[in-house]
This record gives structure tokens, sequence and C-alpha cells, in this order.
């Protein structure tokens, strides 16, 4: 991983900046002076540049917006496009905590249940 700024220049910013880390992560002000982190990628689905809020300034260190990009970067890797991902995992929390299953769940279940009745191996398979 090439990084590139110093948290001396990250306090040093100054509205309208596009400070980069390298690798994909940068410090973007508005011109009003708003910081936010941005993570920068090509969509492994699509092959289309996406961006990635990785949270504003005042709560993401430096430190914080390097870990929440290498993690992204994995899920590159592996295929995956860390914007889905992640809501995804959004969805995933927001059922738990609403003590609801998803969709995929309830049809895994169901499916899991009945299967045993099913005679036929083509049922099975669709």
């Amino acid at each position: 991983m090439h990084q590139i700024l110093k948290a001396k220049e990250v306090k040093n910013a100054k509205p309208g900046d596009r400070l980069s880390d390298g690798d994909g992560l940068r410090l973007d002000l508005d011109k009003n002076g708003k910081a936010s982190w941005i993570f920068r990628f090509k969509s492994p689905k699509t092959s289309k540049e996406r961006l990635m809020g990785l949270g504003p300034l005042r709560d993401v260190s430096l430190a914080q917006a390097r870990e929440g990009a290498s993690a992204a970067r994995a899920l590159v890797r592996n295929n995956k496009d860390p914007i889905e991902h992640r809501k995804e995992d959004r969805a995933k929390a927001k059922a738990e905590a609403a003590g609801t299953i998803t969709f995929e769940a309830y049809a895994k279940r169901y499916i899991s249940g009945k299967e045993t009745a099913w005679k036929n191996e083509k049922h099975r398979q669709q």
C-alpha cells in the first residue's frame, strides 16, 4: 500500500482540496470546508468507477480511513462490490434488529422443511 498523506496535511487541508493517500483513498473537501473520506474503485461486476464514502473527517481519522479502504480493497479482490456488501450488511442488521428474517433466510428455511416430501429429484433442483 502506498500511503502519501500525513496527519498534518489532513489538518491543514483547505476548502476545495482533494488529497490522495494512494490506492483509491482520498480526502475531499467541499467549498464550505466539509471533509469526507472517499474510496475510489472499479466495480468487479460492472467495471465502472464507483465512489464509496468512508465517513466525514470529524468522525473518521486517517488511520481509520486507511483501514476502511483496505477492507474495501479486499472485497474488490474477492470480486465483491464493497458498496453492495455494505448495503447487504445493513439490511441484515436492520432485519435482526426488527426481529424479522430476510426473504432469503425464510426461503431457505421453507425449502429445507418441505424438501423431504418431494419425491421427484427435478422438484428439488427447481
